[in-house]
């Protein structure tokens, strides 16, 4: 894809709309990086400089935060650039990232139309930000914290919808994966890879013409009051027998629990294609949300199966401790 490999980057029942997901692992060797100073809307030393000084060079670029502030919130009053990889935003060198003094972006339009806190084209990793508040009330128009417009992005170890004191301050969409975007990661099943979505109308809207193999793994998608992940913007997408189906993602069919015992076993089963490999990704949540479904307040842990000859597979997941009477478990 264009950059240099860098060898030192290594219970009650319900079933969650999110299809299951390929994987995808960035790593890249960056030229001298790029400071954010302030937190000024545009000019030197602010976020909006340094995405066009990283648009304006060859890559792949690193854009870190040295500033001063507390609150380190940058409000956003008309769109910032679309990011063009490859490029890593990284927040999470910042000191105090995990806490208030998290580099935050938040909303300062002044109309109702569009509004992005930030858009990715190609290759962009993005770690450590929060973005909140980007909804456009009415809702007349698509809007979001976080927007996917092409191939290869990453986004870890965000808070989308909440800000940095915790406090629930949602967009209208949690993360929006446009038409044509493919082969995106968020967050992912390691540690420090997945990302807090909250507050949202959905945490992750996938329109109806994007394409495959975007990932959605790990996180804590909770709050939302329609879906967690919303896959081909008509709600709810049921299971087809044998996985036939096309469309973003494939329309994965989804897992299905068949039991959860408190002492923390999960038999799960899936119907998909024949004789394939999938990850299975389990999560609890303390109620069903939208249309019976779950969403997903704690990752519990991935599983790997391989379909029988008719698409089908089951396994007995152990949690690794007990579960929480009354909890809902969640499979994807």
């Amino acid at each position: 894809l264009g950059w240099t490999q860098d060898p030192g980057i290594p219970a009650t029942l319900c079933h969650s709309q999110a299809p299951l997901f390929d994987d995808i692992v960035i790593g890249w060797a960056a030229q001298a990086p790029i400071l954010v100073l302030n937190a000024e809307d545009g000019g030197p030393g602010s976020l909006r400089d340094a995405i066009e000084t990283a648009n304006a060079q060859s890559g792949p670029d690193r854009i870190l935060f040295s500033m001063d502030g507390s609150p380190n919130q940058i409000v956003v009053q008309s769109p910032l650039p679309t990011v063009a990889g490859p490029c890593e935003i990284d927040a999470t060198v910042f000191p105090g990232h995990n806490g208030p003094d998290r580099v935050a972006l938040s909303n300062g339009y002044s109309s109702v139309a569009p509004i992005m806190g930030l858009t990715l084209g190609d290759s962009v990793i993005v770690r450590g930000l929060a973005l909140h508040g980007f909804d456009n009330r009415s809702r007349t128009a698509p809007s979001a914290g976080l927007q996917i417009l092409g191939a290869g992005n990453v986004v870890e170890d965000c808070w989308i919808g909440v800000r940095p004191d915790g406090v629930i301050d949602g967009n209208t969409q949690g993360i929006l994966i446009e038409s044509g975007a493919q082969h995106n990661r968020i967050g992912g099943p390691d540690a420090g890879q997945g990302n807090l979505i909250q507050g949202s109308a959905n945490g992750v809207y996938i329109d109806d013409g994007a394409g495959i193999g975007n990932s959605i793994r790990g996180n804590r998608i909770m709050d939302h009051s329609r879906l967690a992940v919303d896959v081909g913007r008509d709600g709810d997408t049921p299971n087809d027998p044998g996985d036939v189906d096309e469309g973003p993602n494939g329309y994965q069919n989804h897992p299905e629990i068949m039991n959860a015992d408190p002492s923390g076993q999960i038999e799960v089963t899936l119907s998909s294609k024949p004789s394939t490999t999938y990850l299975i990704d389990l999560y609890s949540e303390a109620q069903c949300g939208s249309d019976d479904r779950g969403q997903g307040r704690e990752y519990l842990g991935w599983a790997e199966v391989t379909t029988d000859a008719g698409g089908v597979a089951s396994l007995v997941f152990e949690a690794g401790g007990p579960l929480t009477v009354g909890d809902v478990i969640v499979a994807t």
